[in-house]
């Protein structure tokens, strides 16, 4: 990134913000201060688009104890809208390790296991709330044949949609993937109306792009079942988190489409949103040819250098 001051252009400060600091002299004595402090950033606390990615995905990566008990509660609240009425007994306990077991030797994962279960055990509870889910439901053939019946019917209905190629619907990475590419094509498609338009309709780039199944749970139908169900898979807490790393990883991607490496140069403030990311790639890379125009007033989005 290129700090060098550099004459001042239609109000954009000669460091392009990069240096701003409400206390510092030589920011006071600056020309333009009134239109830097809107768009300024502070490298120190702000961090570049791409940065915020590589830390969020940091920490995703992060290895978690699984407590199967812990997720076998969240998932009944999840799914059942109402907390376990599981015993915390010797029995209980050796039951979860050999589920936990058995997952662990047949390659399946846990959650996934727990949550077929109990969405295939739905009906059934909701007729009889008197006895409701219990662990014992896990254990045996009974529920291993449920799993599978659950894994298939997620995979005929998720595996043919536009986009998602031979994916499972069951398979976080695979959702995640989807996740990501349903944001990229629908914020492309956004972002490319904007400049043209010089405004566009999020709506209408959903219907244009036309996103994957597992996006369109995530982002549209939120209160549909394959919402419910991706909120069982991963927990609500990091469903949010993979939303928030959709949308960074889509804008990169977007960002790359304009410029090489335009992402690390792109800083983030509080919150992403594709307003504002569109309002400041238009001003960059007009169609009309021009030079770039005043970027101040771009809430969230910042421009580094170069420029």
């Amino acid at each position: 990134m290129n700090k060098t001051p550099v004459p001042s252009p239609d109000g954009v400060p000669p460091c392009f913000g990069v240096q701003y600091d409400d206390d510092d002299l030589g920011c006071k004595r600056c020309p333009v201060v009134e239109t830097c402090a809107p768009f300024a950033v502070s490298w120190g606390d702000r961090r570049s688009l791409s940065s915020a990615l590589a830390d969020l995905d940091t920490r995703l990566a992060a290895p978690t104890e699984q407590n199967i008990e812990a997720v076998y509660d969240r998932l009944h609240r999840d799914i059942f809208g109402r907390r376990s009425t599981r015993k915390a007994s010797d029995a209980n306990h050796h039951l979860f390790s050999v589920v936990d077991a058995w997952c662990l030797r047949e390659g399946v994962d846990a959650t996934t296991y727990i949550a077929g279960n109990m969405w295939a055990m739905k009906p059934w509870v909701e007729k009889n709330s008197g006895v409701g889910f219990q662990p014992n439901h896990l254990s045996g053939d009974k529920a291993a044949r449920r799993y599978h019946a659950y894994a298939n019917r997620q995979r005929r209905r998720f595996s043919q949609r536009r986009h998602t190629g031979e994916t499972s619907g069951v398979l976080t990475s695979d959702i995640r993937q989807n996740f990501v590419l349903g944001e990229y094509v629908v914020g492309l498609e956004y972002v490319r109306t904007f400049i043209a338009d010089g405004d566009a309709d999020w709506n209408a780039a959903i219907e244009e792009a036309q996103p994957p199944a597992d996006w369109i749970a995530l982002e549209v139908e939120t209160n549909g079942k394959r919402n419910h169900e991706l909120r069982a898979i991963f927990g609500t807490l990091r469903l949010r988190d993979e939303k928030t790393r959709a949308e960074l990883r889509a804008a990169c991607d977007v960002a790359e489409q304009y410029e090489h490496d335009l992402q690390h140069s792109l800083g983030l403030g509080h919150m992403f949103d594709w307003r504002s990311f569109a309002e400041l790639l238009a001003r960059l890379y007009p169609l009309n040819g021009d030079t770039v125009s005043p970027i101040s007033g771009v809430s969230g989005m910042e421009w580094h250098g170069r420029r």
